[in-house]
């Protein structure tokens, strides 16, 4: 008798010694030998199934490894690529400093330009200061009046030598030592005013007046003196 739950075989007994499965005698014993062989035949098919599906997978040929990469690096040609980038940022370099210089450059000519305009207007203002005795200037009201300036020039004995000698000279004779020593006071005195008058930046000086004595003793030197109002007129 073969166990139809385990396959156990055996001759005697009513049930199965391994699973103690009851087992079926005489009419039966047919019936449960045919289901237990049908169970061989099922097993033994599925582990043949089984050992075939393995065989399958033995045959099969594993996958090749993804092949390594057979490129190579060659160092001189890193060298010459890195010596190329260096140049290039050499040059950029270089040409950015060239910008900048030219940069400074024209700024620095702007600078110059500027500074000598400005130059020029302070000198045109100072030219065109109008120094005058009157008390004011023809066709142009005074606007603002800035105060009173003076200047004082003293010419010494060395500069009007022979003035006595000069004023007994014959009629339609002067001193000429002595009268371009006084022009030269004179134009002193008048370039002062219009010193004082730029620095209050005024525009003109009216009201000038001159007047001049010698020093006591025998120093023989006169002074000059010029007054005038500093005033800014339209």
């Amino acid at each position: 008798m073969i166990c139809p739950v385990c396959g156990n075989a055996q001759d005697t007994g009513d049930e199965c010694f391994s699973c103690k499965t009851p087992l079926n005698t005489s009419a039966g014993a047919k019936s449960g030998t045919s289901s237990a062989i049908d169970l061989m035949d099922k097993l033994d098919a599925a582990n043949k199934a089984n050992a075939l599906e393995a065989a399958e997978v033995q045959d099969q040929p594993a996958p090749s490894p993804a092949p390594a990469s057979t490129a190579t690096v060659d160092p001189a040609m890193n060298l010459e690529e890195e010596g190329r980038l260096l140049a290039a940022k050499l040059q950029k370099m270089e040409e950015e400093k060239q910008r900048l210089l030219e940069m400074k450059s024209q700024r620095d000519k702007q600078i110059q330009e500027i500074k000598s305009q400005e130059i020029q207007q302070e000198a045109d203002r100072f030219k065109n200061i109008v120094v005058t005795p009157l008390q004011m200037v023809a066709n142009k009201p005074i606007l603002e009046h800035k105060g009173m300036i003076c200047s004082q020039v003293i010419i010494k004995k060395e500069g009007f030598q022979g003035v006595i000698s000069g004023l007994k000279d014959a009629a339609g004779i002067r001193n000429t030592t002595y009268f371009e020593n006084l022009k030269k006071g004179y134009s002193i005195g008048f370039s002062d005013l219009k010193i004082e008058a730029f620095k209050l930046k005024a525009n003109a000086v009216v009201g000038v007046t001159v007047t001049q004595h010698f020093l006591p003793g025998d120093t023989g030197a006169i002074i000059l003196s010029f007054t005038g109002d500093a005033v800014v007129i339209s």
